[in-house]
């Protein structure tokens, strides 16, 4: 039996994140609005980046530029490589919002985000980081 408190919101995150279903995805945005506790918001949105469904594609596209605080550039990383993983045109152009990034990590997530699209829009976007 386990010894010390129990985390009941990491666990939440976790088995939602698990399931796997429409659902579930939606109870982890909820998730994600409703709490103020950056290291919850974080493991919400590395859980949806794991799952990678296109039902997800706005959400992440929102974190690159602001819908999360501006010390939360973990956050963004794990929502650039989210949308990676979704692929497509439609995820290459929203990579774009995290080109400028003042962060790196970030930065360097996007790149690799922007491979994994296998879209051809991501070409240009990659030889400008390059440049």
């Amino acid at each position: 039996m386990p010894t010390g408190p129990i985390k009941t919101p990491e666990l939440t995150v976790k088995g939602l994140g698990q399931i796997d279903t429409s659902e579930s995805r939606a109870d982890l945005v909820k998730l994600y609005d409703n709490g103020t506790d950056l290291a919850l918001r974080e493991q919400v949105v590395h859980a949806l980046a794991n799952i990678a469904t296109p039902d997800q594609l706005d959400f992440f596209a929102e974190l690159l530029p602001g819908r999360s605080t501006p010390d939360a550039d973990q956050i963004r990383q794990w929502a650039a490589l989210g949308l990676g993983r979704i692929g497509g045109d439609e995820a290459a152009h929203a990579l774009t919002a995290g080109l400028t990034s003042p962060n790196a990590s970030v930065r360097a997530d996007v790149a690799v985000a922007l491979g994994n699209t296998k879209s051809k829009a991501a070409v240009p976007l990659l030889i400008h980081m390059y440049s």
